[in-house]
């Protein structure tokens, strides 16, 4: 399986602004994401397909936990 990669980047005083050149950018780097266990996946996917029957956050975590 190939390795999935986040970018992450830290700014400096005044953080992100989309209206700005933003060059305070303090560090970048790159972190590889966490590998979810086949019982994780099993769970997001059982949480996915309820919010498309319908069902509410609260009425997921009842069921789902």
């Amino acid at each position: 399986m190939d390795r999935l990669l986040m970018q992450v980047t830290i700014y400096g005083v005044g953080g992100y602004n989309p209206e700005l050149p933003n060059d305070n950018i303090i560090e970048q780097y790159e972190v590889e994401e966490p590998q979810l266990t086949e019982k994780e996946q099993a769970r997001q996917s059982a949480i996915a397909k309820l919010h498309a029957l319908g069902l509410t956050t609260d009425e997921i975590k009842a069921l789902v936990g």
